[in-house]
């Protein structure tokens, strides 16, 4: 008798097994994403990926899976989370903001790299060109239209002389503009006072300062 009860136990199991991994949906793709920091712009560019990835792979009739890791502006944390999610092997890998993206290029050269919120990839040594990029990254640039909101700021205030910039000094991203800048006023005789920004306190100073 408790050799029967055994075997049907056993058989019970067994089907629930097999009934469990039967209704499990098998997922197409895993797709790694690697957010530098919560912010308002880069989680729109996160949510606008996964939701517009997500219509794709429905007409298609494909599945997919998100991993999302946010390093929480932390460097560190952000090259020990590529290498989590290049560990996985996951099929493709968002890379949201440089350091990010940086993170997950040096990772690997196999898994196909995309970013987003990127100032300057070719800068970054992301990409070899814009138009040209190397190996498996890939992505889209941010960078604003410099030379037009110069010309718009001559339109606007005619005869300027003198522009004051204010940037971040921890973003390679704000350096780059504020460089880009400096090259189209040189161009028309405009000069530029600038001053990089650690704190937000600072923001207030320097405009007393200018007063």
């Amino acid at each position: 008798m408790k050799k029967i009860i055994t075997i049907l136990i056993a058989l019970i199991f067994s089907m629930s097994f097999m009934m469990t991994t039967a209704c499990e949906k098998k997922t197409d793709y895993t797709v790694g994403i690697l957010q530098l920091v919560r912010h308002s712009a880069l989680d729109a560019a996160n949510n606008g990926f996964q939701k517009e990835l997500n219509k794709l792979m429905k007409e298609a009739g494909k599945t997919v899976k998100y991993d999302n890791k946010n390093a929480s502006g932390d460097k560190t944390t952000t090259k020990t989370m590529a290498d989590v999610l290049v560990s996985k092997n996951v099929d493709l890998i968002l890379a949201i903001a440089t350091p990010a993206a940086q993170a997950v290029a040096a990772a690997t050269d196999t898994i196909p790299v995309l970013f987003t919120a990127v100032t300057d990839a070719v800068a970054a040594d992301l990409v070899d060109s814009n138009e040209n990029p190397k190996y498996n990254v890939s992505g889209t640039s941010d960078l604003n239209p410099i030379d037009m909101q110069v010309e718009l700021i001559t339109r606007l205030v005619p005869g300027v002389k003198k522009i004051a910039v204010m940037y971040n000094t921890a973003e390679q991203n704000s350096r780059i503009q504020v460089q880009l800048v400096k090259n189209k006023c040189a161009e028309l005789n405009i000069q530029v006072v600038d001053k990089g920004i650690s704190d937000q306190n600072n923001i207030y100073s320097f405009y007393i300062r200018r007063q």
